[in-house]
Order: C-alpha cells, then sequence, then structure tokens
C-alpha cells in the first residue's frame, strides 16, 4: 500500500492538491 500510497509521486501530491482544492472550495 506504500507504493500505491507515495507522498513523493508527484501524481499522488497532485491528486492531494486537487482534494484539498476541492475541500477548500466546498
Amino acid at each position: 500500500l506504500r507504493n500505491l500510497a507515495n507522498p513523493c509521486d508527484p501524481a499522488w501530491s497532485s491528486y492531494f492538491a486537487q482534494r484539498r482544492a476541492a475541500i477548500d472550495v466546498d
């Protein structure tokens, strides 16, 4: 699971950036 959820992974970072953006808007 650690490999799937690697904070250092750019795709994962952008995923969280989008999640934070959605939460901020909501």
